[in-house]
Formats: C-alpha cells, sequence, structure tokens
C-alpha cells in the first residue's frame, strides 16, 4: 500500500486530497512547520531554514506538492510578491535537494501548478498545455515553479505538473466568496464580466490526484479545469437564479477593484479559456462539468 507524502495537506484543497486517499486506502502524511499536528500523522519542514525531516522522505513513495502562500491572501506589496514567489520555488528545491541528497526515491512526484502559466489576459484563445507562458508576475512565477518541479526527472523520478484553475466548492475557497453578497439578495458582475473563469470543482481536483497516483501512464504536465468556462458575468446571472438574487443592474467598476487591490486586481478582471481535453484523453471523468452541478 503506498504511502503519499502531501505538502500543504491541511490546506482547503489538501484536507480533501488527504479524505479521498485515506478512503481509497491509502496511507497519509503532511509535511508541516509545525512541530506537531493533533491527529494527523506530520514531519517537519521549513524552507525557509533548509530544514525536513529525513523520515519524511523514507516514508514517501509518492509526494504531492502544495505548498503555496495563497496569491489572494493579501495586497501584492513587493515582500508579499517574494514570499509568494520563495514558497513555491524555494519549497520545492528543498524537496529536490533533500531527496537527491538522502537517496530516497519516491515512484513519483505530483506536483501542484496554475493556469496563471498561460498569463492573466480575457480573450477567445482556448489554452491548452502546449502554449507559451505570459509575461506577467504570475506566470513568471508559474514558470519559474515548474522549472523546478521538472528537475526531479534528473533523478528518474516520473513527474506530474497540474496547472489549476480557480477552485470552486459551496464550502470554502473562491466560490463561497462569490456567494457572500447573495446573503442580501444581490449578484454583481465585476469589471465587464467578459473575463472568463477556468475552474475545477475541488472534489474534482483532489480526484485527479488519485488519479495520477492510480495510473501508470499519467506523466508531465495537464490542465485540471472543468470541460465548461464560463464568464464571470455569466456565473452572477446563474447565482442570481439559484439563490433567487437581484443582479445589480450596474458593474463594481475596474478601476475601484484596481485601487481596492493594486495588481492583484488582475486575477479577478482577467480570464481566458483553458481546455482539459490532454487530461480528459488519459480517462479522467469530471464529476463537475458545469458550476450548475455544484448545486444539484
Amino acid at each position: 500500500m503506498k504511502n503519499i507524502l502531501i505538502t500543504g495537506g491541511t490546506g482547503f484543497v489538501g484536507k480533501e486530497i488527504i479524505d479521498q486517499l485515506e478512503k481509497a486506502g491509502y496511507h497519509t502524511a503532511v509535511l508541516s512547520r509545525q512541530k506537531s499536528i493533533s491527529g494527523i500523522k506530520s514531519f517537519y519542514w521549513n524552507y525557509k531554514t533548509g530544514e525536513l525531516e529525513e523520515e519524511a522522505l523514507k516514508f514517501a513513495e509518492v509526494i504531492i506538492h502544495l505548498a503555496g502562500e495563497n496569491i489572494s491572501k493579501k495586497r501584492w506589496s513587493p515582500q508579499q510578491k517574494q514570499e509568494i514567489y520563495n514558497s513555491r520555488i524555494l519549497s520545492t528545491r528543498l524537496l529536490y535537494n533533500k531527496i537527491k541528497e538522502t537517496g530516497y526515491i519516491p515512484q513519483k512526484f505530483i506536483a501542484a501548478s496554475a493556469i496563471g502559466y498561460y498569463g492573466t489576459e480575457t480573450g477567445e484563445h482556448i489554452f491548452s498545455e502546449n502554449d507559451p507562458p505570459g509575461n506577467d508576475f504570475l506566470a513568471s512565477v508559474v514558470k519559474d515553479w515548474e522549472k523546478e518541479s521538472l528537475r526531479f526527472k534528473s533523478l528518474h523520478i516520473p513527474v506530474v505538473i497540474y496547472r489549476i484553475g480557480v477552485v470552486f466548492s459551496v464550502d470554502g475557497g473562491a466560490l463561497k466568496e462569490m456567494l457572500k453578497p447573495l446573503k442580501f439578495k444581490l449578484s454583481f458582475t465585476l469589471g465587464n464580466g467578459e473575463q472568463y473563469l477556468a475552474w475545477v470543482s475541488k472534489t474534482d481536483l483532489a480526484k485527479a490526484f488519485v488519479f495520477a497516483i492510480e495510473n501508470q501512464n499519467v506523466e508531465g504536465i495537464y490542465n485540471v479545469v472543468a470541460p465548461e468556462s464560463m464568464k464571470q458575468k455569466e456565473l452572477s446571472r446563474l447565482l442570481a437564479s439559484k439563490y433567487g438574487a437581484a443582479v445589480v443592474p450596474f458593474a463594481i467598476p475596474q478601476r475601484l477593484l484596481e485601487l481596492l487591490k493594486g495588481e492583484m486586481s488582475s486575477i479577478i478582471l482577467k480570464g481566458s479559456r483553458v481546455s482539459s481535453e490532454k487530461l480528459q484523453q488519459e480517462g479522467f471523468v469530471f464529476s463537475y462539468k458545469s458550476v450548475k452541478d455544484l448545486f444539484d
């Protein structure tokens, strides 16, 4: 039975992955900057100090690497942008260096990435894994993040990189934030509302990580987004109809969001279509193909 080591395992997505893995009969443990976590098997690490318990690598037959600072947690000050970068690149580098140093080689390395690789822009082009990276801040972070993950191939470790869309769940994440105004029976459009939301349900995302463990042929880079791309204004109308809310006839202006959020507003105001056809061709089936499915 495989032992799965997970970084970022105590987060919104990590908890769902652990739940699905354990239901499938796998043994899980997390890497954490806390010395111990009640009720969870854990090992200590700290990318800032270069510490990582060797016992964690002895345990790990597969590594799932999710760790990274939440990009929407704070305004993007120069310090926060550095934290977003370091939390991804340096944590991945620490894993690589420690595996190389100790010689404990996992059977597979499955790394989170993001559709931010393609840049934050709005358009009708449907991005596939063969498209080049964008040229904004997030694209540069993701490009370097993936470069670090691909280094594991030099240790003869099969690598899977998942470029993940906006994670949707009615009990957390981005969708939960979007539902807040509906308590007041209102639904807002952000900016011009033409930006696409390339999203994936939390359930399907966790399912994709289990899929990568259980299918040896799954290797390389994959977009993990639901088959349906939806414009923000269409999502506002859908949520309004589901919750009996009124769609406010005016949008929250782009300029106001830029003033409130700064550079980070780009992830709210822009968005493109992204294809997950490659993952589906491997045999992965999405349980939630449409946002409507989340409410059925």
